[in-house]
């Protein structure tokens, strides 16, 4: 059986900051999640891979105040906080989506 998920847009902070629900083909072999660039809000530059982090370990602690980023969770969980304007969001991101 095999399994195509999409769905809506959750954005915050007028739209600056928007959660896409990836598609995704599910199946006997593990998931697969195509990142078709020109589908994407922006087209990446870079791309940075973080493997291997103990639970607990805190990286990031900066921001960004130009520039645009796609955080994908593809193992363990990510736990994100979103600052803008004196508001906030934290949420936690997984391999299936967010908590």
């Amino acid at each position: 059986m095999t399994e195509h998920d999409t769905g809506a847009v959750t954005a915050w902070f007028d739209g600056r900051a928007r959660l896409l629900d990836m598609p995704r083909s599910v199946d006997e072999r593990g998931t697969l999640t195509p990142l078709d660039f020109p589908a994407l809000p922006f087209t990446p530059r870079r791309l940075f891979t973080v493997g291997g982090v103990p639970a607990g370990t805190r990286r990031g602690g900066h921001g960004h105040r130009h520039g645009q980023q796609l955080l994908l969770c593809i193992e363990g969980r990510i736990a994100v906080r979103l600052v803008a304007s004196g508001h906030s969001v934290s949420l936690t991101l997984l391999p299936d989506g967010p908590a």
